[in-house]
């Protein structure tokens, strides 16, 4: 006997990557998953859906899995030098036209964002997904052994609660067959109340 409630939770981590997932399992008759997922795992959904279905059959999952980078990507610097000759020409030719001495120089088009680019290159969304799958399975299983644990817990509580029941109606049977001490069924569901 499984609960139909539980949680579970897990980290993977590779290259500069970490992946973590977390599982909520919730009471519901139907199968209902809610997804959370980094930006650009929507394409994988059948995937992590069939992960899911084959741990929980019925109930509410929520799946929240968050991607986070451990370094700074690594960055490339772009220089459109087309742009640049043009910047030094321009300066050139107005320099003679106003008759100034000296040639451009190169804090002149230093700081201009339109020649020198700086673009972070970005990590490799298969490998973070590769690794949200291995977070997800271990998130599953942690959840699967959570609802085993409260599942057997329920089994347990349920039958002292049945041991009891059945103690409880065979006093008041036994206390029946003497005529002087017969118990009313007011006095018997009181008796079963107090479990």
């Amino acid at each position: 006997m499984k609960s139909m409630t539980g949680f579970g939770r897990a980290t993977a981590e590779h290259d500069g990557v970490r992946v973590v997932a977390e599982v909520r399992a919730l009471n519901q008759r139907f199968f209902e998953l809610k997804l959370a997922v980094p930006r650009g795992w929507g394409e994988h959904e059948a995937e992590i859906r069939k992960a899911v279905q084959s741990v929980v059959a019925r109930g509410r999952v929520e799946i929240f899995i968050k991607s986070v980078a451990l370094k700074a990507p690594p960055v490339r610097l772009e220089v459109n030098d087309k742009l640049a000759n043009l910047y030094v020409a321009e300066l050139r030719r107005l320099g003679k036209q106003l008759h100034l001495n000296g040639n451009p120089e190169i804090g002149s088009i230093l700081n201009r964002p339109e020649i020198f680019h700086v673009v972070e290159e970005e990590h490799d969304s298969r490998t973070a997904f590769s690794l949200g799958q291995k977070a997800l399975a271990r998130a599953l299983k942690a959840l699967d052994a959570e609802r085993v644990r409260e599942g057997r817990s329920l089994h347990n509580d349920f039958a002292t609660r049945v041991r009891n029941i059945e103690a409880a109606v065979r006093t008041p049977c036994r206390q029946t067959e003497d005529p002087n001490n017969r118990l009313n069924s007011s006095q018997v569901t009181h008796e079963l109340l107090q479990i």
